[in-house]
């Protein structure tokens, strides 16, 4: 009788990718001044849903824009804009359906702006999109003969990562951040950003616990009438994320993002304008996955019958490697001669992109470019505020054992730190700790066997075989391997030739094999 498993598998139906043009105007709302010049622009692109219908995933997000410009003629220099835009299209993938589910992210190759007039501006952006489509398949394999003696079993162990859950939810973090002493008080919040560092992610029975901080900074007008003022704040945040089936052990892939935040300005104790009322929400996406071992038959004999195999090919999904890895990035910007000299640095900024992941023997290189702001005042009074971008390419090379050209790589990063010394009015050094996850995939196809027919031996093939054989090892053979050939027991043929164990087979030895016979 034949034993069969059903082995739960995750696999990849499909990933595509496709780049989106979104383009309009910003324009300057009646109840603020007209612009004189763009100081700072800064824009992410986000997909909020995405929705599996025969061969075709659709998705649907937005373009987030935050900018500052310096006004004409007011007595309030500094303003901001913002805007959303949204992202809408879909993505041919050939087998998906509604019972799969699909990964879905978005990132900004490219982006212009331009003044049109002082009260509007035009945008350009290039979006790149990636899409990956996965299933949950299970295949019935035979993983056993019953009524067979082991020895005439060739088994086969393999690892296999399988998805365990994956899910969607939100963290809301709500709480009040004071202003610290000698810090003027908030008339009006100009522009506010977060970015999300310190990540921990521990898998529970049943659920995720995740937690965090996010660093919150705010550019603001001050009651003391200067330009602008500049505050940050580090707030923790933690959540649980519901993943049915995960358990303590198991691994999980989060990616978190900023959906939502608002800044307002609060009260404190004395009942003044010194608190920024913070409320924001994380989107998490998440994937658990357990890693464990499974057990194949890969072949089998039976003395005087005949066995025929009805094989299919599977990709078995085996985690090779995961290491997480911190990456210094230092740099000295050097302003060139159309940019105003420093006085005070408000803020330094920067958003990772990375361009290209490579796989090599048991290590893995990312290489990309760190967009660089810095937000200072200026020794110029024409020009109180200037913002300064400049890009700094990086290359790490991560330790990842095992790993080889042609698995798949899989890498998530953040920026957990922010340091800037100024060194001149023309110098700034730069220091970014960025933090890199990586994770190497083998999708390795195994022949598993779904079924078996057995059938007697041809008799005069039984009889044309000789009942004493001397044979000479070959390079690729093995004790089972001869055992099978010749239609005798592995037992026997180790007994006959004083062998402790199959592994005591070299190449060159002759071996006494004798031929047996089923009673």
């Amino acid at each position: 009788m034949l034993l069969k498993e059903a082995i739960a598998l995750t696999q990849c139906i499909g990933s595509e990718q496709t780049q989106l043009l979104i383009e309009g105007d910003i324009i300057v709302p009646d109840s603020k001044p007209d612009m004189r010049m763009l100081l700072r622009t800064d824009a992410a692109a986000r997909i909020e849903r995405g929705e599996i219908s025969a061969d075709r995933v659709s998705f649907s997000g937005k373009l987030v824009i935050k900018a500052l410009y310096l006004a004409k003629g007011s007595e309030k220099p500094v303003h901001s804009l913002n805007l959303s835009a949204p992202i809408e299209d879909f993505i041919q993938i050939e087998g998906a359906n509604r019972d799969m589910w699909a990964d879905t992210a978005a990132e900004i190759a490219h982006i212009d702006y331009k003044m049109v007039n002082d009260r509007k501006v035009n945008y350009r952006a290039v979006v790149n999109i990636s899409v990956g489509v996965h299933a949950k398949t299970s295949h019935d394999v035979v993983v056993s003969v019953d009524g067979l003696a082991e020895s005439h079993l060739k088994k086969s162990r393999h690892s296999v990562c399988r998805v365990i859950a994956t899910c969607s939810d939100v963290i809301q973090l709500r709480n009040d951040l004071p202003l610290p002493p000698g810090k003027p008080g908030i008339v009006n919040i100009l522009q506010s950003d977060a970015r999300i560092s310190n990540k921990e992610v521990k898998v529970q029975n049943g659920r995720v616990a995740i937690s965090g901080e996010l660093l919150i900074q705010s550019l603001y007008t001050g009651d003391d009438g200067t330009i602008a003022e500049f505050a940050e704040h580090e707030t923790p945040f933690s959540g649980f994320i519901e993943a049915p089936g995960a358990k303590e052990g198991m691994q999980a892939d989060v990616t978190l993002a900023i959906a939502d935040l608002s800044i307002n300005i609060g009260k404190d104790e004395d009942g003044e304008d010194r608190v920024f009322a913070a409320d924001a929400v994380i989107s998490a996406n998440l994937r658990v996955q357990s890693l464990g071992e499974v057990v194949l038959l890969e072949d089998a004999y039976h003395i005087n019958k005949d066995l025929h195999f009805t094989r299919e090919t599977v990709k078995f999904p085996r985690q090779i490697c995961r290491n997480k890895n911190q990456c210094p990035i230092k740099e000295i910007i050097q302003l060139d001669d159309t940019c105003p000299e420093i006085l005070q640095i408000y803020q330094a900024s920067g958003n990772l992109f990375v361009e290209s992941v490579k796989l090599f023997e048991d290590r893995m290189t990312v290489e990309g470019v760190i967009h660089a702001d810095i937000l200072y005042i200026a020794r110029d009074d024409d020009t109180p505020l200037y913002n300064h971008r400049s890009a700094i390419p990086y290359k790490q090379t991560i330790e990842v054992k095992g790993a080889a050209p042609g698995m798949e790589a899989f890498i998530d990063h953040s920026i957990d730190h922010i340091g800037f010394n100024m060194l001149s009015g023309k110098e700034v050094e730069v220091r970014y700790l960025v933090c890199f996850t990586a994770r190497v995939v083998d999708n390795r196809a195994v022949n598993v066997i779904s079924d078996i027919t057995f059938t007697d031996m041809d008799k005069s093939v039984l009889d044309k075989m000789a009942s004493i054989t001397v044979y000479v090892v070959q390079s690729d053979d093995s004790a089972w391997s001869i055992a099978k050939k010749f239609n005798t027991s592995l037992d026997d043929l180790l007994e006959i030739n004083e062998l402790d164990s199959p592994e005591a087979v070299a190449m060159g030895q002759k071996l006494l094999v004798l031929k047996k016979i089923a009673v």
